[in-house]
């Protein structure tokens, strides 16, 4: 379980954004976030990010009443019976205790059931795991049958899930591939980040997935590379024979040589 405690909006932001950057939670990780925020603000904070809004994630939000303090639990469920919403799940007081509302449970299972959602996929003929056949009606529309392996296995996974599959038209293999980097295209890197791992990789680090979109920064990572390795099979050459075979001070084997050391 990780713990996370602000009350700085921005903080919070920028700690979803790296945390997703350097994959921090997997979904077995449960995080707890404790803040006080405006509901308006847990409305916008709460689906703009993936970590609070797809992770496993609650949110203790403090909130001050006119009688009382007091602690309301909120998480996001990005699909139910009323589409994607943040719920109110609980809420603590002195005087009251605690009180569940809902029946979401604490940490959900969020992809349990999409209750009936479209999820976009997008794919081309290649028979036997993916064909597309356009047949005539009799009232003259045109309707699309898919058959292959691949496609039966999606109608398998969307009819135990409880979603429907909305198939992308694309003609060629290349509109396929460009749907696809739309949906998972890369921001770009700034300077600050391409260094930082130039420096990690100097220290033995590997390579990060995160790397720049433009010419100049890919040509710098490249030579850094080649620095980075030639300076380091030289660093830990020198160490092994160093250790290897250390140099000691050469040993007095006659009286005038232990009298001319202990003089030293």
């Amino acid at each position: 379980m990780v713990v996370v405690v602000s009350l700085d909006p921005d903080f919070l932001v920028a700690f979803a954004e790296w945390s997703l950057k350097g994959r921090l939670l997997v979904w077995a990780t449960k995080l707890v976030v404790v803040s006080r925020l405006t509901i308006p603000q847990l409305r916008t904070l709460l689906p703009a990010h993936w970590t609070f809004s797809m992770m496993n994630t609650v949110f203790l939000n403090m909130e001050d009443d006119a009688e009382q303090p007091w602690c309301g639990v909120y998480t996001y469920l990005p699909y139910s019976p009323d589409g994607s919403q943040v719920v109110k799940i609980a809420f603590w007081t002195p005087g009251r205790g605690f009180k569940h509302l809902s029946s979401v449970s604490f940490f959900e299972d969020k992809f349990k059931n999409f209750h009936g959602a479209k999820v976009n996929v997008t794919s081309g003929p290649y028979m036997p795991y993916w064909d597309e056949e356009v047949v005539l009606a009799h009232d003259g529309s045109r309707t699309t049958v898919y058959r292959g392996s691949d496609y039966q296995m999606m109608q398998a996974i969307a009819s135990t899930l409880n979603f429907t599959l909305q198939v992308l038209p694309t003609s060629t293999w290349d509109e396929v591939i460009r749907a696809g980097h739309r949906i998972f295209q890369r921001r770009n890197v700034g300077v600050g980040a391409v260094f930082q791992d130039m420096v990690g990789m100097l220290l033995g680090q590997n390579l990060p997935h995160r790397l720049s979109n433009t010419s100049s920064s890919k040509v710098l990572v490249a030579a850094w590379l080649v620095f980075a390795l030639i300076l380091g099979l030289a660093y830990r050459g020198n160490l092994t024979a160093s250790l290897t075979l250390p140099k000691y001070p050469p040993r007095p084997e006659t009286l005038k040589e232990i009298v001319d050391h202990v003089d030293m």
